[in-house]
């Protein structure tokens, strides 16, 4: 396989207001759009693969679960990224946000 080390990383991404984690086409949704997220962050050189573990998902329009919902690493953007999903609830308390902790390998 491969000895790369984890890529730990963290997405937000806006939902519908009826998005559930228990449904499967929303969750299948969800891993599509940060598999695209992540592959469209290489821009000179890109890996041969990338191979994605388990991702931690939080749907929730209630700004606390995402104080609570940190990423998983100490990545200044990641945290920033975070940060701005909790404003974003508290000025619109109504809409739902999907955040993920993402985890990954590459293969070079």
């Amino acid at each position: 396989m491969t000895d790369s080390p984890v890529v730990d990383d963290y997405i937000v991404l806006a939902v519908p207001d009826n998005a559930s984690a228990e449904d499967e086409d929303t969750m299948d949704m969800l891993e599509h759009k940060a598999e695209l997220t992540v592959a469209g962050q290489y821009t000179d050189r890109r890996p041969k693969a990338i191979l994605f573990l388990k991702t931690e998902w939080l749907i929730t329009s209630d700004w606390r679960e995402v104080e609570r919902f940190q990423p998983d690493h100490e990545c200044v953007a990641c945290r920033a990224g975070n940060d701005q999903a909790m404003a974003f609830l508290k000025e619109h308390p109504t809409k739902r946000l999907a955040l993920g902790n993402l985890h990954y390998m590459e293969v070079w």
